[in-house]
């Protein structure tokens, strides 16, 4: 067996070492545990002692203040439209979304658009409770309507509509024929406002066309009301038609019928004229109604679009 060899140097440092980290505390304590000297100072002692002291009171007001924050109110979301009488959307309007009644906090301003995802609508998304829409402002000719009230509740699919009083807009078409009722594409008629005597402002203007579901003819939106419809062009073999005035009349949909002189470019036979309603009678093609061969709006005293029916 060897004996142990002591190397002094290893041993200096060993004991300089022990030295120094025994400096470091201010010994209160010395017991000898496992061949392991342990030391404690009053100033760790002391410093551990007001961490789990300051721990033991701050941890119940940590926990309340957590307890104490609000959750976040859950939103409802959906679209309000806005409609005029005949249920045809509105861009151009501007309204306002209050909190509560109508005198409460605004929450919500914006205007309807036209474009094609959005035409007269906008989406929402709001605290459920009670809410108030204002309308600040409509395009003419329609008229501000009164304030709307509406629950807006934890959920999806919450649908609001506002109605805004104005015309009556009716739909329809008008289609232009020959005298023998045969559509006649590449007519171009204009729909103005008022009588055919003191005509307003134009409110349509289109050209006939065929399409998938019909020839000669052209889908309207009108207003109620008293219009004049006159004929801008017509295709070559064809002679333009007078003025003629309308009544629109709800419900929708509304039918207007251009009647064309002419038989078209396929045929030379001229269209009869006639002097007066005796000549008319006398050939026996009383009444003449307008578009049919023959009529003229000077046999068509009282302009309603049948000549010489006494």
């Amino acid at each position: 067996m060897h004996s142990p060899v002591f190397v002094p140097g290893r041993l200096a440092r060993s004991r300089r070492r022990f030295r120094m980290l025994s400096v470091r505390y201010v010994p209160i304590e010395q017991f000898s545990m496992g061949g392991y000297i342990l030391r404690r100072s009053r100033a760790r002692i002391a410093l551990f002692a007001g961490a789990a002291i300051l721990f033991s009171l701050l941890t119940p007001a940590v926990a309340n203040a957590v307890d104490d924050v609000p959750e976040a109110a859950p939103l409802g979301t959906g679209a309000v439209s806005i409609k005029g009488p005949s249920s045809e959307l509105l861009p151009g309007v501007t309204v306002e979304i209050r909190q509560g009644d109508c005198d409460g906090a605004a929450v919500w301003l914006t205007t309807t658009t036209d474009r094609p995802d959005a035409y007269g609508a906008f989406g929402i998304g709001l605290e459920q409770g009670s809410y108030c829409i204002r309308t600040l402002s409509v395009p003419a000719p329609y008229s501000v309507p009164a304030d709307v009230t509406f629950t807006m509740e934890a959920r999806p699919a919450n649908w609001v509509t506002v109605w805004v009083p104005g015309p009556v807009i009716v739909t329809g078409a008008l289609v232009a024929k020959n005298s023998n009722g045969t559509p006649i594409n590449g007519v171009t008629a204009y729909i103005a406002e008022g009588s055919c005597s003191q005509p307003g402002r134009g409110v349509w203007q289109n050209t006939t066309a065929a399409n998938q579901w019909a020839e000669g003819g052209f889908g309207v939106s009108l207003a109620t009301g008293v219009h004049c419809v006159s004929t801008l062009s017509v295709p070559s073999g064809y002679q333009t038609p007078a003025p003629y005035q309308i009544d629109v009349t709800a419900p929708s949909p509304y039918w207007i019928t251009t009647w064309v002189p002419g038989t078209g470019p396929s045929t030379g036979t001229p269209e009869p004229y006639y002097a007066n309603c005796a000549t008319v009678r006398a050939a026996g093609a009383a009444p003449l109604y307008r578009g049919q061969p023959g009529y003229g709006s000077h046999l068509d005293r009282d302009g309603d679009g049948v000549a010489c029916e006494k």
